[in-house]
């Protein structure tokens, strides 16, 4: 990719839970990707893979008991590119996180603060980065969400008086507010129905574009990578199985795992039997030898018990992680 485009890129990360001397979760795992200015990237997978994990560290939140290390590289206003895992966290608070770079966590309908007004998390954000005072962050509060099509008057009510879905609204909004440069959204539209899902899906979007921002979306839904990403990612068992430009994984899809995916999502006038996956993800206390999908593979060969496969790339920037595709 041209430097020149790249506004955050992941080096050879890796992510751990450390629970107990003895007892380490190794949620990601050797990990790349590259980011460019105004794309759009979704990252799929199974839960428990680390797609959430692997967000976290590109946000460079973390929190024991997660460690990281390699390089997240974030280019600031065409600056020489910094590792955000290397700054400290007063630094990224002041400096990177939501000025530069927002984050919608997961179930972020529940991280309101209960004993705030939706008014006084506009006026906490304003006056932290921009510098305003209550009245004035009060102001401009009332001026953006009523030019987003919303009544003034939630900014005076409490998270708990606030449906689920306007509660997700409202994150989305805390976190677009200071129009950063990467927004990394984690299951931005789950546990809101399907009507809501797409009008917060298309608001997300709308918003990116406006302010030409870089969006990483996660979520296990391949319905909402088909409509928003540009890209995909697939993961399993912490590491990145197959990327491609969106139409090309569920058109083509090249790994066994992303076959199964694709496989899953149902189409309209298909009465066929969909197939589960049997078996279930590996331990990631002890990740197996070789390929980690060995043993839910169809294709399964005695090389991939033993020996991780390679990294093959395609035509269209399609990189995928698979023995079948080796010349050996």
């Amino acid at each position: 990719m041209n430097e020149k485009e790249m506004v955050l890129e992941a080096q050879n990360v890796y992510g751990e839970y450390t629970i107990s001397p003895t007892n380490t979760v190794k949620a990601v795992r050797d990990v790349s990707i590259s980011i460019s200015k105004g794309e759009v990237v979704g990252i799929a997978g199974e839960s428990g893979c680390g797609k959430s994990t692997l967000v976290k560290i590109l946000y460079g939140y973390l929190e024991p008991p997660l460690t990281a290390k390699g390089n997240v590289l974030i280019r600031i206003n065409n600056t020489p590119p910094v590792n955000i895992l290397s700054l400290n966290e007063v630094y990224k608070r002041e400096k990177i996180w939501w000025r530069y770079m927002s984050y919608i966590p997961q179930n972020s309908m529940n991280v309101l603060n209960p004993f705030m007004r939706i008014g006084d998390h506009f006026a906490e954000l304003l006056k932290k980065h921009i510098g305003l005072n209550k009245e004035d962050s009060y102001r401009v509060a009332r001026e953006y969400v009523e030019s987003l099509g919303l009544r003034k008057e939630i900014l005076k009510a409490f998270p708990h008086q606030l449906s689920g879905g306007m509660r997700q609204r409202i994150v989305l909004l805390l976190a677009l507010m200071l129009k950063p440069s990467i927004i990394l959204a984690d299951e931005p539209t789950t546990a809101v129905d399907v009507v809501l899902q797409k009008a917060l899906l298309m608001f997300l979007l709308d918003k990116q574009r406006e302010y030409g921002s870089s969006l990483v979306i996660v979520t296990h839904d391949l319905g909402v990578h088909a409509m928003a990403s540009q890209r995909l990612v697939v993961m399993y068992a912490g590491k990145v199985v197959e990327e491609a430009p969106t139409e090309i994984i569920f058109e083509d899809p090249k790994h066994p795992y992303s076959m199964a995916l694709i496989e899953s999502i149902p189409r309209i006038g298909d009465e066929s039997p969909k197939k589960g996956l049997l078996g279930s993800p590996p331990d990631l206390r002890n990740p197996p030898h070789g390929c980690e999908f060995h043993d839910r593979c169809p294709f399964a060969m005695d090389i991939c018990k033993r020996e991780p496969p390679p990294k093959i790339t395609y035509e269209h920037n399609h990189v995928v992680r698979c023995w079948l595709y080796t010349k050996r």
